[in-house]
């Protein structure tokens, strides 16, 4: 690990911890849940609850600039506890490639292009097998997640 990750990992670390740290207000819109918390260097916590149906995909859009920090941690339930998990930066890009993410995980990025972050939840090789997924994740709050 060169010496600029490693400090870039730090940063992340300490933007993690910082996040942690905030206080969540929650909501219910259309059967799934979200919450927003505002924190520290202009970060944004979203949550959400939200449910995956066999053979489709649930795409989330994240805006953010280069060199702005993103995170996420998930969990899975149903079937076999697994979606693959991807997210594409704004020129098509995939930015993180998670195939079969099982039960739980995460993932960590700095974004390196401007605009809209696809952050996609697939199910489409399950035939029967809805799956249900809780979200967290940390993102510039540039205008917060679109679904």
């Amino acid at each position: 690990m060169t010496k600029k990750s490693r400090l870039s990992f730090k940063l992340l670390v300490l933007a993690s911890f910082l996040l942690s740290l905030a206080i969540s207000t929650a909501c219910v819109k259309d059967g799934s849940t979200a919450s927003v918390s505002a924190t520290a260097a202009n970060m944004v916590t979203d949550t959400r609850t939200f449910s995956v149906a066999a053979g489709k995909s649930v795409v989330f859009y994240v805006r953010a600039e280069p060199k702005d920090a993103m995170e996420a941690s998930f969990n899975i339930q149903g079937g076999d506890d697994d979606v693959d998990v991807y997210v594409k930066d704004p020129l098509g890009n995939f930015t993180v490639e998670k195939k079969r993410a099982t039960d739980t995980g995460a993932f960590a990025f700095f974004s390196t292009a401007t605009g809209y972050h696809q952050v996609v939840f697939d199910n489409t090789f399950s035939t029967s097998a809805n799956k249900l997924v809780w979200l967290k994740i940390n993102h510039p709050g540039r205008g917060g997640i679109v679904p």
